[in-house]
């Protein structure tokens, strides 16, 4: 019998019970006290009053404190098993900081800094001690425009967000500082309020990019990387995907009054069965980007007089809203 209950995104909850001639035993891991806690409780309100709990709490006591870390390479992937062949669920960019929560030979169970949870391959990571980690994600940050290339390879890529050591360099993972091109990047300590343009700016840049699931970067691209990646470029963190995006922000459209968007909004679409399914990037009036499977990174529109009208999209609208005011 395999149990999992909770969000798997944003929590880890993975238990086997096998049953014994007076009870139930339980063995696995969870991210939190609670989920065991009230795993139990579940079965003795159920009369299972026998359990033997051999259920691991992470992190890992075996790390002996060691789980603090940084994305050392420009792009790893993050996936639903400990294996690259597994499903990527999403990506990591270089600077991002996580949590390790397991590991074992070659790949570490990590919390983004979005909440996600999954599995990335150990060399990718930058193990670093808590007083450099406070560090990192205390300094002013450089929200990265375009993507930086050292030797004919990216190093840097579109999206990612830096410690700004001085003008015209970053710190690295590693503790080494790379002279940038200030064209490449802007001080998200600048931008004192989140500005729309910035937004909308971040997002067109992808135009073309083809679509990933669970990608984040110019190799590839889902709806909701799109948002994410868009929206920290003016200094916004935003959740990983597109349901969990829609609890953001305030409601300015529904199906029934679509009201006046403007750009920088978010556009929601729902599925077969009425759940968010796919988001977009407002440009204005009806016009909106997207990532999307059969096209990669377009522009769409919700209007029927215009040549970029999506009749499909347009049908499944539900609800926009706007986190920038």
């Amino acid at each position: 019998m395999a149990i999992a209950i909770f969000d798997p995104r944003l929590v880890h909850f993975q238990v086997q019970g096998k049953a014994l001639s007076a009870g139930v035993e339980l063995t696995g891991w969870v991210s939190l006290q609670e989920l065991k806690t009230g795993l139990i409780a579940i079965l003795r309100e159920g009369g299972i009053l026998s359990i033997e709990d051999r259920v691991g709490v992470l992190p890992d006591p075996s790390l002996k404190g060691k789980f603090l870390a940084l994305v050392g390479r420009a792009i790893v992937g993050l996936y639903r098993e400990p294996t690259t062949r597994s499903e990527q669920i999403s990506q990591l960019l270089i600077g991002d900081a996580v949590g390790i929560l397991l590991r074992n030979k070659n790949y570490c169970l990590v919390q983004g800094p979005d909440g996600y949870i999954g599995w990335t391959p150990a060399a990718g990571l930058c193990h670093c001690e808590p007083e450099y980690f406070q560090k990192w994600v205390s300094m002013p940050r450089a929200a990265f425009l375009e993507p930086y290339e050292e030797n004919g390879q990216c190093s840097i890529p579109l999206g990612a967000e830096l410690p700004l050591a001085q003008r015209g360099a970053v710190l690295l993972p590693d503790k080494r500082e790379q002279r940038v091109p200030e064209k490449t990047y802007r001080p998200l300590r600048w931008l004192k309020q989140p500005q729309r343009q910035t937004v909308v700016r971040m997002a067109r840049r992808f135009l073309g990019v083809p679509y990933l699931w669970g990608g984040k970067s110019m190799q590839g691209i889902d709806c909701s990387g799109l948002v994410q990646v868009a929206y920290r470029a003016a200094g916004i963190y935003v959740s990983r995907d597109a349901n969990q995006q829609f609890l953001a922000g305030r409601l300015v459209a529904t199906r029934q009054y679509r009201g006046e968007l403007t750009p920088g909004d978010l556009i929601f679409f729902a599925g077969p069965v009425g759940s968010i399914t796919h988001i977009g990037i407002s440009l204005g009036e009806s016009k909106y980007i997207h990532a999307a499977g059969e096209s990669g990174v377009v522009i769409a529109s919700l209007d029927p007089r215009d040549a970029e009208y999506d009749a499909v999209r347009a049908k499944s609208f539900v609800y926009a809203k706007r986190l920038i005011q």
